[in-house]
């Protein structure tokens, strides 16, 4: 098993404790996070440099604090158009080599989402959103395409939270959609498959605008 060092240990919680809005900001003090996660100083330093630098999730304020970025509306819009970007291109790449197994694992996450909504786990339904449209990407099989959809995520997934919590009857919307997405693919009709990939994630930019 790889060790795991309390730099990583610390970053993975101060990240799942920002996206989940669980740290109380918008700004919040070193000694505070030491003092919350009962880790020192040093690995603390060494994950917000990270969730600075790599993340754009924190913005390191000298001899102030950490402060917790907000989305602007011009950074929603430039995140969803780039989202749109990468993920149609890929749809396109690889459209015709779908075949039964992703089917089968598309068909599992939206289950899954079902089951999310049932219990109305909206953190948990926006991860297993993430990874039905992974699929897609992970088929063109482009690892820089990927890292820049999880920063994407990431830096929306507060907001979809909050949005999603406002709206809760969004959560069915999105889940027909991949119902229906899936009976395109399934039906091999692919322009319409496409169109509708095109549509859904129009859709959640329209909603992250709200």
């Amino acid at each position: 098993m790889e060790k795991k060092y309390l730099k990583d240990i610390a970053y993975e919680q101060l990240k799942e404790m920002i996206l989940l809005g669980d740290i109380n900001g918008p700004v919040i003090t070193e000694q505070q996070l030491v003092d919350m996660l009962n880790i020192s100083r040093t690995p603390i330093r060494d994950a917000l440099q990270r969730l600075d630098n790599n993340d754009n999730l924190i913005e390191i304020l000298p001899k102030r604090g950490i402060l917790i970025k907000e989305l602007s509306v011009k950074e929603t819009i430039d995140l969803m158009d780039l989202r749109l970007a990468i993920e149609l291109f890929s749809f396109r790449k690889i459209r015709y080599s779908l075949n039964e197994h992703h089917l089968e694992v598309l068909d599992k996450l939206v289950k899954e989402q079902q089951v999310f909504i049932n219990k109305n786990e909206i953190s948990n339904f926006i991860k297993s959103d993430i990874e039905y449209h992974k699929v897609f990407i992970g088929i063109y099989d482009n690892d820089h395409f990927l890292k820049v959809l999880d920063n994407i995520t990431d830096r929306i997934f507060l907001h979809g939270i909050k949005i999603f919590t406002k709206n809760p009857e969004r959560l069915e919307e999105s889940y027909n959609d991949h119902i229906l997405l899936n009976n395109y693919i399934r039906k091999k009709e692919l322009d319409k498959a496409e169109r509708m990939l095109e549509t859904h994630i129009g859709k959640g930019k329209s909603l992250y605008l709200s």
